[in-house]
């Protein structure tokens, strides 16, 4: 039984594989045959022991048993067969062949994100983190503060930290959202990028103890100003767009309460207004 596997090439068999399978030969003695066909790493064929089967027999079939597990971001997909002739020979030999293809995983493209900086000081400081589980893929990475009525935003900053150097290059200049990456940066599978996000804020006495200025959104986080809040957009070249957010409650500017008195009735008569 000769083993095909398609669909790759022979780097990506990076470790001996072998597949178990059956030769079922209806009504004959010693019917169904087991054995064994490896493919040995860096190659794409290998080939059973010889399986003796008693002259004669017919309709046999081969059925492949479980498959090793398939190399890092790839799938097997259904065998296909070359079943031996109706009728074995009654000496010499007959072949059989199964092939294996191996499908590339699509990409599964995720983000994460949380607050790196202690208490409320300015700059509060995000890392996001984008990770995929997948095989190789692209995606866009987009960056959106959200802070609070009251708060106002002082000159972002972004940089790529993933080390060693991979993934987009953040630029945010202007307006947001920002650009962490740009469509099509690519991600190898089962690899991960992260970049920082440095905002600077000012908590001005407009600010007040209520949800969408000094406290988080409750609702539609992703979307809501409120707080520190800031969110993060990635899309994936396959697979749905993921937002999320992460954020912290501020506190508003104590009151400054003071008072002033003068008189303001003439010269010294009663009575004296003030």
């Amino acid at each position: 039984i000769t083993k095909n596997i398609t669909g790759v090439a022979a780097s990506v068999i990076t470790g001996n594989l072998t597949f178990p399978f059956t030769l079922t030969c209806p009504g004959t003695v010693g019917s169904p045959f087991s054995g064994t066909v490896t493919v040995n790493a860096g190659t794409l064929t290998g080939n059973s022991a010889v399986i003796n089967v008693p002259a004669g027999a017919t309709n046999c079939v081969i059925l492949e048993g479980t498959q090793p597990t398939a190399p890092t971001n790839y799938t097997w997909g259904s065998p296909s067969y070359t079943q031996p002739p109706a009728t074995l020979p009654a000496s010499g030999t007959a072949a059989g062949t199964i092939n294996n293809p191996l499908n590339l995983n699509p990409p599964n493209i995720t983000v994460t994100k949380t607050i790196t900086s202690a208490g409320i000081a300015s700059p509060v400081q995000y890392l996001v983190t984008v990770t995929n589980s997948g095989g190789p893929g692209t995606y866009t990475l987009t960056d959106t503060p959200l802070l609070g009525s009251g708060v106002t935003l002082g000159t972002v900053t972004c940089a790529n930290t993933t080390a060693p150097a991979a993934g987009g290059t953040p630029n945010c200049a202007g307006a947001a959202p920002y650009s962490l990456a740009a469509a099509g940066t690519a991600i190898a599978g089962g690899a991960s990028h992260t970049y920082t996000v440095s905002i600077p804020f000012t908590v001005t006495n407009a600010v007040t103890p209520t949800v969408g200025s000094a406290l988080c959104p409750v609702t539609t986080p992703t979307t809501n100003a409120g707080g520190l809040n800031n969110a993060t957009t990635v899309t994936p070249n396959s697979g749905n767009a993921q937002t999320v957010n992460v954020c912290r409650d501020i506190t508003p500017n104590a009151p400054v309460i003071t008072v002033t008195k003068t008189i303001t009735s003439a010269g010294i008569a009663s009575p004296v207004q003030y």
